[in-house]
């Protein structure tokens, strides 16, 4: 159990058996990712305080609230976050750094998944998001487009308007480059539902190689390109 938790934008530090732990990442669901490290660390008889250097010494976790820094005033973050809860945690995370407004980028996957959590994202990121950017992200081989529609509907059930403030753009890459467009100074854009997959998963079993960071890093450059 962690004690006098603190949550900062870039460490959470916290105590555990008397002992002063930091960890290099935001959010109380990092802290209890730590927690449970420490348990399995505890269980094998490894020392806490040693492990607790290990744990200070990670910068970053691949597709866990992992930021993407091309030199933008902006920022960018990826977190895999594919279910209600995790969104929910993730916008929690959000609120202890500073902000402007919120460009939130989703899909929902398909492949015989729960289609009932489609509308559910889409009123989640409605509700907590300045911008949304809606677009693909696993369909198998559900519709793409049916999955997009659902999560559409959930945002403007709750007052998002189409080509205002919610966007439709089924290419992710091109998604992901609208919602750099988009950004402006002191912005944060968040990419949800990918994570550090290295494969979009698409119709009769085909995977498209993707790295939501690379594509991310290269489309903040073709924006500040033409900031310029």
């Amino acid at each position: 159990q962690a004690l006098n938790l603190t949550l900062n934008p870039e460490s959470s530090h916290f105590l555990l058996n008397d002992e002063r732990f930091t960890i290099n990442l935001p959010g109380q669901y990092n802290v209890m990712n730590a927690l449970a490290a420490l348990a399995v660390c505890q269980a094998l008889k490894i020392d806490l305080p040693a492990a607790g250097k290990r744990l200070t010494s990670i910068e970053r976790v691949p597709g866990r609230f992992e930021k993407v820094n091309a030199g933008q005033s902006w920022q960018v973050v990826i977190d895999y976050a594919p279910e209600p809860e995790s969104i929910r945690r993730v916008y929690e995370t959000l609120e202890l750094i500073p902000h402007k407004r919120i460009i939130h980028v989703l899909g929902s996957c398909g492949g015989g998944r729960d289609a009932a959590r489609q509308p559910i994202l889409g009123r989640l990121a409605g509700q907590n998001a300045d911008l949304v950017v809606v677009t693909n992200e696993d369909p198998y081989d559900d519709d793409p487009e049916k999955i997009i529609d659902r999560i559409i509907a959930g945002a403007e059930a709750v007052g998002k308007k189409l080509d205002q403030n919610l966007f439709r753009v089924v290419d992710r890459k091109e998604a992901i480059l609208k919602a750099m467009q988009l950004a402006e100074s002191e912005d944060i854009v968040l990419l949800t539902g990918k994570g550090c997959e290295p494969w979009m998963c698409v119709a009769n079993g085909k995977k498209i190689a993707w790295n939501e960071h690379e594509v991310a890093f290269q489309a903040i450059q073709q924006v500040l390109k033409t900031k310029v």
